[in-house]
């Protein structure tokens, strides 16, 4: 009888975590859109660490079932952790640093494993959560756009480049959160039978799209246009047409919007920046890189540049080869894995999200070991789609 009472408030408990893992997830990928204090969504990621962790601790053995030989899943959290070691040879690394960074691995850590863990819970998870993201970027997209033509104030100075709700005060912050959306809506779009949700969807993107433009950011287009035929394109023979139908348009697209122009925005000193950051890692540890929480600025003598502007030389510089060896290893694994899995609606949105987050981290980004921010959008929720769809072939065998 007391055996069969454990068992049940066991039972019972692992249902209240994975459901407080749920919407800690939801709450804080949506509030990054339409909360103007970071606390507001950064809050939900520590209740999700605390639940992951009391997850783990209870289920046990139970719950590694399968997780070991989910290579994605192994790469990414060698990846989160390596970051998280590497404070330890920072230059101005201490107690502080080392609680913040260690902290950063074990909120990501905490993020991907719980994802995973609602995958499996609950099938329909990762739409849901989808939609959720799609419909917080519309609704900041369309408060935004307005905010932005009836107050000045909402113009990115020097010039007219909007400035969108929520934590999307940078323009470049908000056009690659925005674009995530976009791929979101893709993906939504591509497995809607009903024409009236298409229309809903495309009407979505459509403000999302035009918010994007506001932002005066150019990079996000390429990988936008990347994503969405790659995912168009995974989804069966017929749509290939239809990829190279957005291709060819992306193509017209970048004819008239002045290729000088897109290339000088989209590339924006970042050669000069990427030189500079290459050369800091090779005289200071070019095999282990500098540390997470060494400092990552530039001042010039017309800009002070915060962080080197791409993931991939970030990733370099702070983790030196090693780290960027594990980073591309990851991505290279991910698609690996999903040009190996059959036709399916999680497999184009791991596509897509992927694609996606090589093509815009090549071209901005920070250390991806951080609280939530615009970064997860380039690699961790990208690569935890990738994990879940490997993770649901391996559950059907």
């Amino acid at each position: 009888m007391q055996l069969s009472r454990l068992t049940r408030y066991q039972g019972l408990s692992h249902e209240y975590l994975v459901r407080i893992i749920y919407f800690s997830i939801l709450l804080s990928t949506t509030a990054f859109f339409l909360a103007e204090n970071g606390r507001a969504n950064a809050f939900p990621t520590y209740l999700l660490a605390i639940a992951v962790l009391a997850y783990l601790v209870i289920k046990r053995p139970a719950s590694a079932s399968g997780l070991t030989g989910n290579i994605p899943l192994v790469g990414a959290l060698m990846l989160i952790g390596y970051l998280s070691v590497t404070t330890l040879w920072s230059d101005n690394r201490n107690t502080g640093s080392l609680i913040t960074y260690f902290g950063y691995g074990a909120i990501v850590g905490s993020f991907v494993i719980g994802m995973l863990l609602c995958y499996r819970r609950f099938p329909n998870f990762i739409p849901m959560l989808a939609l959720a993201i799609f419909i917080a970027g519309t609704l900041s997209a369309g408060l935004s756009v307005f905010l932005f033509y009836e107050f000045p104030e909402y113009r990115f100075m020097p010039g007219s480049r909007m400035i969108a709700l929520g934590r999307l005060s940078n323009p470049v912050i908000a056009a690659d959160s925005y674009g995530f959306a976009i791929v979101l809506g893709f993906y939504l779009l591509l497995q809607q039978a009903g024409v009236w949700r298409r229309l809903l969807i495309a009407m979505a993107i459509t403000l999302l799209l035009y918010a994007t433009v506001l932002t005066g950011s150019r990079a996000v287009w390429l990988a936008i246009a990347f994503a969405a035929s790659v995912g168009v394109a995974s989804r069966d023979m017929s749509y290939k047409y239809l990829a190279f139908g957005l291709i060819v348009f992306g193509a017209m697209a970048l004819l008239v919007l002045d290729i000088d122009e897109l290339t000088r925005r989209a590339l924006s000193f970042r050669p000069e920046i990427w030189s500079e950051f290459i050369q800091r890692t090779i005289a200071g540890n070019l095999w282990f890189g500098v540390g997470s929480s060494s400092d990552s600025s530039w001042p010039t003598s017309a800009f002070t540049f915060d962080h080197p502007h791409s993931i991939f030389v970030s990733v370099l510089y702070f983790g030196g080869v090693t780290g960027l060896l594990l980073i591309v290893s990851l991505y290279l694994r991910c698609l690996f894995e999903l040009g190996r899995l059959p036709s399916s609606n999680l497999r184009s949105l791991a596509l897509m999200s992927i694609v996606f987050g090589i093509i815009l981290g090549m071209f901005d980004g920070d250390n991806p070991l951080t609280k939530i921010d615009f970064h997860w959008w380039m690699v961790w929720v990208p690569i935890t789609f990738c994990i879940c769809a490997v993770d649901g072939l391996a559950q059907q065998k």
